[in-house]
């Protein structure tokens, strides 16, 4: 695909655009969905730790109950054993809240930039590489102008770049147009090439 954003015309480069465009955005939002909804899951962890509290509640009222007496020894105990408990489970909620957005962030962002990513990494280069290269030719028209000189860079340009089939339509013979100096059709179509 880098290789065709490179050779194709500018029509099919902007389409190549669009595509790679829209293959970006799509992975963004499905990862920022991905995202969001993992994150949604902090709402379990703080239902734990409030069902943690409520239940440290309930370990303190036994507590107090100890200095009753007859009931009093069973039910200190139980409020010691009930408040472990509840510390345990307050612990746990706050460690899952954090594993939870933690990982909600991460795979996020693992969902959205490993398939855009890719792309990017293959055709962004082939892109600049062009652009380079458009600007390069545009400072040379804007310099030298369209003389035969700068017809005869651009045919040998088309002949070296552009698809076989394309070249075809255009010349029977490439190389006997550019030695017999006919550089006119040529550099007008590796000017299309490059969309100028």
């Amino acid at each position: 695909m880098a290789r065709r954003a490179w050779d194709a015309d500018a029509g099919t480069v902007r389409t190549w655009d669009g595509v790679v465009v829209f293959w970006v955005v799509f992975w963004l939002v499905i990862g920022a969905w991905t995202g969001y909804l993992l994150w949604q899951l902090t709402g379990l962890a703080a239902s734990t730790v409030d069902s943690g509290r409520s239940l440290g509640s309930a370990a303190s009222a036994l507590r107090t109950l100890s200095a009753v007496p007859i009931i009093g020894d069973q039910t200190g105990a139980l409020g010691e054993q009930v408040g472990a408990t509840a510390d345990g489970i307050v612990r746990s909620g706050r460690q899952a809240d954090s594993s939870i957005r933690g990982l909600s962030v991460l795979l996020g962002a693992a969902v959205a930039l490993a398939p855009s990513g890719a792309v990017l990494l293959f055709y962004l280069p082939a892109r600049v590489a062009r652009r380079r290269e458009v600007k390069h030719v545009r400072r040379g028209l804007d310099e030298h102008g369209d003389t035969a000189a700068m017809r005869a860079l651009l045919a040998h340009r088309a002949v070296a770049t552009l698809d076989p089939s394309r070249l075809m339509s255009i010349t029977s013979d490439p190389h006997a147009d550019l030695a017999e100096g006919r550089h006119g059709d040529l550099a007008a179509a590796e000017l299309h090439r490059l969309g100028i």
